[in-house]
């Protein structure tokens, strides 16, 4: 079938038309913003996928920059185009809500009136939630069904009994060196791709079973007290994985549970045959965009449902797999793709860069498959450069005065680091603890005027006081408590707030220990954080003055760091996770000066072949023209190994 004809047989079902290239795009709806067809516009392998059948299990392999959200949505809006069945539907699942509403606009660029209810287009874990888990989890969990609501009400795990006395109701009935040390259900969850019970014990702290209970901590405590008993049969480990079990199934039984949990009750419905043949009655066909992204659990949601009639498409590219801390292994995709014989397509044309950038990205993940770059306007055989620097902070200005040789816009460029503490010292200069004394910090923040800066001031007061109340919020709405639900008050609290404290001279004054700021300053920090809260929301009786607010372990002999705006470049700092699916004209990837992380210095990207390549792979094929790596100081040998792999040293004399 040529490309003709296949363009021909997408038009009709999309556009109503037999020709596409006799279709005026200037007059279609659909394409006049081009000024070209989109049809025509798209690659042969584009319209194999769009166009192949949808009661075939297939793995679209997509590179990087190949345009598969567009391709995602055309094969969705033909599919609902086609779809005749009024009782079932196609659910079209992501993971970010922005993600699904290009999704959406993607599927209307065709499909021109409203998407019908029986088609779901959203997010995977909004999906497994509200379709399985809510609905059937009670008949799974011992919820008394003669409740009025047999819903779970979802807690986070980072949720503390601060302002959540109910929550002491759900310890782990376990010995523990500290009463501070108390366990929580909520803090339970389960890790399905080792089958591994595990603690969750505070920001980016995860300890399985077996460390907790071989910690020296707890096999002091559990020795000492068989001593004590004379017994040297008590508190083996099966009996803590007994009580793990059961606190998390307490918590289940009365009606709470958290995101990771939803997953796990999810599963636990759909080995019901009856509930699992329901859901896929319900949705026959279900497309997984950004597949690399599946946790183990979500993967076994899927194969679940595969089994018991729906059919599953996963679009995405394995190589830009960089989720581990969500229990996403692109090997365990892979070998489910194998193993229930999936067939596979590639999209092999990347739109976003030149050849010269595809060629590097390939050669640094091993791609064998050949890849075509688009992006020539600016390509050169500069195009993948490296440079070295002697303070990190100065690879900044090197990247400005390259952009600059380039002809290339500032707002038009990103510099992107692995971790959040170098991105903090490249945007604000600050410590890679800067969390740790949150009020502090936030008031210099406050203090430098700079958006950025600001920005993260109200975050920062803005998480402390969620962790004071022992509440939930999300970062993008400056962590506004649950019981606060009015989020621009919110926003503006914080701002009376901070320019309150930075008001009293005492509180914005830093040139000492933070031993001495915490003793000077608790009693007024916390009546201003009370009362300009009681202004706000009058009808919340917490009282903020009661809190131990006390300096943080191992920083009361220390001076305070003063924070300072280090990037007076105007350049763009942020995080790899953060730019997925961006494209610039250019991009900067800042290593570490040291490998002191696992993830987030160039040796690691070169020589580890796992999840610290993909890294690199994902933030070197964000750019279109220009891709620079910034490097510590090197050896003569090493300086030899990063050219093995294919960039070029800058040099302004070139």
């Amino acid at each position: 079938m040529s490309k003709f004809v296949k363009e021909n047989l997408l038009a009709h079902v999309l556009c109503g038309v037999d020709d596409a290239r006799a279709c005026d795009p200037l007059a279609s709806i659909r394409c006049n913003d081009l000024g070209k067809c989109k049809i025509e516009e798209k690659m042969e392998d584009q319209l194999d996928y769009i166009l192949s059948p949808h009661t075939q299990c297939t793995y679209l392999q997509a590179c990087a920059g190949s345009g598969k959200t567009e391709v995602l949505g055309l094969k969705a809006a033909y599919e609902i185009c086609k779809w005749d069945k009024k009782r079932s539907g196609i659910a079209v699942l992501t993971f970010t809500n922005e993600a699904a509403n290009t999704i959406v606009e993607r599927i209307k660029l065709f499909y021109l009136n409203s998407i019908p209810t029986n088609h779901y287009i959203g997010t995977f874990d909004s999906f497994v939630h509200g379709y399985i888990a809510q609905n059937f989890g009670y008949s799974v969990c011992n919820v008394d069904s003669s409740k009025q609501d047999t819903s779970f009400h979802i807690i986070e795990k980072s949720t503390q009994p601060y302002n959540n006395n109910w929550l002491n109701n759900y310890k782990l009935n376990f010995p523990n060196p500290l009463r501070r040390a108390n366990i929580y259900s909520n803090q339970i969850f389960y890790r399905l791709s080792d089958g591994k019970w595990c603690f969750s014990l505070g920001k980016d702290s995860t300890v399985t079973v077996d460390e907790y209970y071989n910690s020296s901590e707890i096999q002091k405590l559990i020795t000492s007290i068989r001593q004590r008993k004379r017994n040297s049969h008590l508190f083996k480990q099966s009996f803590l994985i007994k009580m793990v079990i059961q606190a998390k199934e307490e918590l289940w039984e009365n009606g709470y549970a958290t995101f990771e949990d939803m997953n796990i009750i999810a599963l636990r419905c759909l080995k019901k045959d009856d509930i699992a043949k329901h859901i896929a009655k319900k949705f026959p066909l279900i497309m997984v965009d950004e597949c690399q992204d599946l946790s183990a659990t979500d993967i076994e949601v899927l194969k679940l449902l595969k089994h018991a009639g729906s059919t599953v498409h996963y679009i995405g590219d394995l190589n830009q797999a960089i989720y581990s801390f969500k229990d996403a292994h692109p090997h365990i995709l892979e070998q489910h793709i194998a193993d229930e014989a999936f067939g596979t397509m590639h999209l092999r044309d990347n739109f976003r860069s030149c050849q010269k950038i595809v060629d590097f990205a390939c050669d640094l993940k091993d791609i064998s498959s050949d890849i075509t770059g688009h992006a020539s306007e600016k390509c050169s055989e500069n195009s993948a450069i490296y440079f070295e620097y002697k303070n990190v902070n100065d690879a900044l200005t090197t990247f400005e005065n390259i952009l600059q040789h380039y002809g290339i816009p500032k707002d038009k460029s990103i510099v992107l680091t692995r971790a959040s503490s170098l991105k903090a010292k490249l945007s604000l200069g600050s410590s890679t603890d800067y969390k740790k004394h949150k009020i502090i910090n936030a008031v210099q923040l406050w203090g430098i005027y700079s958006p950025d800066a600001r920005k993260e001031a109200l975050s920062l007061l803005g998480l402390q006081i969620q962790q004071w109340l022992g509440s939930t919020g999300r970062r993008d709405n400056y962590y506004c408590p649950k019981e606060y639900d009015n989020i621009h008050r919110w926003r503006l609290t914080l701002r009376n707030i901070l320019n309150e404290l930075m008001s009293f001279k005492t509180i914005n004054s830093f040139n000492r220990t933070y031993g001495e700021w915490y003793n000077a300053v608790r009693h007024d920090v916390l009546t201003i954080v009370n009362n300009q809260i009681k202004l706000s929301f009058p009808s919340q009786a917490f009282d903020f003055t009661s809190i131990s607010y006390r300096t943080p372990n191992g920083t009361k002999s220390t001076a305070i760091e003063l924070l300072s705006v280090t990037n007076d470049t105007g350049l763009h700092v942020d995080t790899i996770h953060s730019v997925k699916g961006c494209s610039y004209d250019a991009t900067l990837l800042v290593s570490s000066p040291n490998k002191s992380g696992k993830t987030g210095y160039w040796e690691q990207w070169i020589d580890s072949k796992d999840e610290a390549t993909r890294f690199a792979y994902v933030a070197s094929t964000r750019p279109k023209y220009l891709l620079a790596w910034a490097v510590s100081q090197l050896t003569e040998e090493r300086r030899r190994k990063i050219e093995s792999i294919g960039l070029v040293k800058w040099d302004f004399k070139t």
